[in-house]
């Protein structure tokens, strides 16, 4: 109870004499600079990721020609049966050569089971395989009018083809459309590219944080230095009343520490509106694909380590400046 009223007895005489202001100066402008960077680096990162997956989600088209801006494979495609042990339903079906052309072009996700087909390849999608209650490597009937095949599912894709059926293997007597399945190639992006300049902003941002928090450590010492000196003549008063020393040292470490805690959190939360205010106003601009800034564990943690750090900064300044209340 002791050492709770000394602590109260520094943070009213921090508030009263305004000497927060001290810490604030120290602090403000490092951690602004911080958070702001690291939540415009967050945003990039999250708009470079939406990009990534808009470039994955190129438009798929199937139809009778061709177009100069169009990549495509020729494919057979229509509807027909599909029976398992369990169901049966009529689905779109896609026919190719070869299921491999068919993803690098698409670059659809292909689990391949294995050599033991013995039959026509197909490949699935999660939802048929959940309709038809089917699993890689068993046999299913597909049939168009009253012609029936017995087919392998040696493949399995994902959503991008969820609909369809692929059929591995044109067969010229199956009654279906002939066209092609065109992948346009004016909306493709580099994703090396893009994922290299992630990279480098991620290194470069986590160098940043390094060289500021090196930048704590002076101004620390030099607005601790400050507060003993405005909290001497209160030191001294305690001193008087006969608390000890290491009492002493230990409430104005933690004192200060609170206080530095206190101004990073509000550092962050000012960091994180100035950015979403930036993010706004691009919106505001047309650009409505920009991610909203989040604050991640490291954000919250800053305040944690800053407190930590003033700690014994101001455990070692009081050693070193105890003069001041002797």
């Amino acid at each position: 109870m002791k050492r709770w009223h000394e602590l109260t007895v520094l943070l009213y005489s921090l508030f009263r004499k305004r000497l927060a202001m001290i810490v604030l100066l120290a602090i403000l402008p490092p951690t602004l600079i911080l958070i702001s960077f690291s939540l415009s680096i967050n945003v990039i990162e999250t708009y470079s990721e939406r990009l990534l997956e808009y470039a994955s989600n190129t438009a798929i088209t199937i139809s009778e020609k061709t177009d100069s801006l169009s990549c495509c494979l020729s494919i057979r495609y229509g509807l027909m049966t599909i029976v398992s042990r369990d169901a049966s339903l009529r689905a779109q079906v896609i026919m190719v050569d070869d299921v491999v052309k068919l993803k690098n072009l698409t670059n659809i996700n292909l689990r391949i089971a294995g050599s033991g087909c013995e039959h026509v390849r197909v490949s699935v999608s999660p939802v048929l395989i959940e309709v038809l209650n089917i699993s890689l490597g068993e046999p299913i009937k597909v049939c168009a009018d009253n012609e029936c095949f017995v087919a392998c599912v040696a493949y399995y894709h994902d959503k991008r083809l969820k609909n369809y059926l692929i059929i591995e293997g044109i067969n010229e007597s199956t009654r279906l459309n002939e066209g092609f399945l065109c992948v346009r190639d004016a909306r493709e992006v580099d994703k090396s590219l893009i994922r290299s300049l992630i990279n480098e902003l991620t290194e470069f941002s986590k160098n940043f944080v390094l060289i500021v928090l090196s930048t704590y450590v002076p101004v620390l010492y030099l607005a601790d230095v400050k507060l003993l000196e405005e909290l001497s003549k209160e030191l001294k008063i305690l001193s008087t009343q006969g608390v000890s020393v290491s009492d002493l040292r230990l409430v104005f470490a933690l004192s200060t520490s609170l206080i530095t805690g206190l101004v990073t959190i509000y550092s962050t939360a000012l960091g994180y509106l100035v950015v979403s205010a930036g993010v706004a106003i691009l919106r505001v601009f047309g650009n409505q694909i920009i991610p909203t800034p989040e604050l991640r564990v490291e954000h919250v943690t800053l305040a944690i380590i800053a407190t930590l750090l003033n700690f014994l900064i101001s455990y070692l300044v009081f050693r070193g400046g105890r003069r001041v209340i002797s």
